[in-house]
């Protein structure tokens, strides 16, 4: 299938199919090209592939992390992302003291990991069916747009990598202060408390409302 508007040419689509029905979407720009959808291999479970991913990510954010250039003991470790896709993020790490600098302009900047000064990216290359997972995940929210059911998902997972994440000794990725915490947050901060919630022990959760940090 091949698009025009206004007489520009557009990308090109292209279709597969086999006896079962629709097998992969390729979309063609410019001699280059990218799959849009790929129909999963027989036996294929959103939920087992999502633990796999979440799996992976024990090792790959430590790696991403142990390459940022932070001043001093990490306070908390981000991972930062859209709501429309939480497994495409970013990592950052911030201090207690540029945590402090921050809340004193804004309560919520101290959660914020865009105004953290450290951050990069995660190469999910390794982090098994990812592509396919996301596929799926916007297959869910385009089939139920209200609950944002695929985005829901998404974000669940992070919040169980980050739960496990604070187990581990991080001394040997960076130094880390006392209370050191591992959260992900969507850049709007919409999702910030109950990821919190869902990631973090009651008590210490308990501790940050009496302190006013949420």
């Amino acid at each position: 299938m091949e698009i025009e508007h206004d007489g520009r040419s557009r990308p090109m689509l292209m279709a597969e199919h086999d006896e079962r029905g629709l097998a992969r979407v390729v979309e063609v720009t410019n001699r280059q090209s990218e799959v849009r959808y790929e129909r999963p291999p027989a036996g294929f479970d959103l939920d087992t592939a999502c633990r796999a991913i979440e799996d992976a990510l024990l090792t790959l954010i430590p790696d991403a992390v142990a390459h940022l250039a932070v001043d001093g003991p990490a306070a908390c470790v981000a991972l930062s992302y859209h709501q429309s896709d939480a497994l495409s993020f970013e990592v950052h790490a911030a201090t207690a003291d540029e945590r402090a600098t921050l809340a004193a302009i804004d309560a919520q900047a101290a959660w914020s990991p865009a105004d953290f000064e450290t951050g990069t990216d995660v190469d999910l290359d390794g982090a098994g069916p990812v592509r396919l997972v996301r596929q799926e995940l916007a297959l869910l929210d385009a089939d139920d747009r209200d609950a944002a059911a695929g985005s829901e998902v998404g974000r669940r997972l992070l919040c169980a990598v980050s739960a496990r994440l604070k187990l581990p000794d991080w001394s040997d990725t960076l130094p880390v202060a006392e209370h050191f915490m591992v959260y992900p947050v969507d850049l709007e901060l919409v999702d910030l408390e109950r990821n919190l919630t869902d990631c973090l022990p009651p008590d210490r959760l308990a501790r940050l409302r009496e302190r006013g940090l949420l």
